[in-house]
């Protein structure tokens, strides 16, 4: 290695000028046949698609990081770097969205009740077994089931989306009960009897509402 005496750098053996700043180095400079030799480097034509990787006065090839030419002494364009390799940008893994399923329907409560229909229950009365079933109330719906003896009432469902209102009401100016009417105009009353069960009828329905 040869120790410049201007800046201090190593260069290798075989150069004649300082890669980092230039200056002839003393050890070239004390031979005849070194300054000949380093006088003798005629300029070459630059290599293609070399910018920034060979002298462009000698053609000599520059080290990484030189400023200087270490064969002819000339400055460099700009310091010699190592070329950086393209980065391909990454783009991110499509998401596929899960499909929403929908809470599964939950009991909430029931109540034994009596449908009510004007022109039948005339005939058969407002409350015992011909006409009794059960109230089931669900967290998306409202279920009707006529009990075993019960031949006059087919079941019914009405979905919760469905429903407009749930009022209170008095049937025959003697039963109380539940009257649920459907967005179309469609209602449905259940007698519920006495002990508040038809409040209980409807704020259970009204919570899911």
């Amino acid at each position: 290695m040869i120790i410049c005496k201007s800046c201090g750098t190593a260069n290798e053996d075989e150069t004649y000028f300082c890669e980092k700043c230039g200056k002839l180095l003393e050890t070239s400079a004390s031979s005849p046949s070194t300054q000949a030799a380093a006088s003798s480097h005629a300029p070459v034509p630059t290599p293609p698609n070399a910018a920034n990787s060979y002298c462009s006065k000698c053609g000599a090839k520059a080290a990484v990081g030189a400023s200087f030419c270490a064969g002819c002494g000339e400055r460099l364009a700009s310091p010699n770097t190592v070329p950086t390799q393209a980065v391909m940008p990454q783009t991110a893994a499509p998401v596929t969205a899960m499909p929403t399923t929908s809470a599964p329907s939950q009991k909430i409560c029931e109540f034994n009740v009596t449908p009510f229909a004007m022109n039948i229950n005339l005939m058969v009365g407002a409350i015992g077994p011909l006409r009794a079933g059960k109230l089931e109330i669900f967290t998306d719906k409202v279920n009707f089931t006529p009990g075993k003896m019960n031949l006059v009432d087919a079941k019914q469902t009405i979905l919760m989306s469905d429903i407009a209102s749930v009022e209170l009401c008095t049937v025959m100016m003697l039963q109380t009960g539940v009257k649920i009417t459907k967005r179309g105009g469609e209602s449905f009353t259940y007698i519920a009897g006495t002990g508040g069960k038809r409040e209980q009828i409807a704020d259970a329905i009204r919570r899911q509402l």
